[in-house]
């Protein structure tokens, strides 16, 4: 499902019904979707810095994961050839 502003140029008649099945469009002056509230559904610059860290932050665990696994089978077969 999309959430989102439909642009008023995608609204033209080539692309009626286009939209339909999608409850979460919505459109500021238009008839067949929704009307927008007044909120605006756009990230903040603090939300997204808060996503990217949490991202970043999966990433560098995935990253040590990775690395101690490597580091461990590659002494697990320093041990069977010694």
């Amino acid at each position: 499902m999309l959430v989102w502003r439909v642009s008023e140029s995608l609204l033209a008649e080539a692309y009626d019904g286009s939209f339909a099945g999608n409850p979460g469009l919505c459109v500021d002056n238009g008839k067949s979707l929704r009307q927008c509230s007044s909120v605006s559904h756009r990230s903040s610059g603090l939300e997204v810095a808060k996503y990217c860290f949490i991202e970043g932050a999966f990433m560098l665990l995935f990253l040590i994961t990775c690395f101690v696994l490597v580091k461990s089978r590659a002494k697990d077969c320093d041990n069977l050839t010694n």
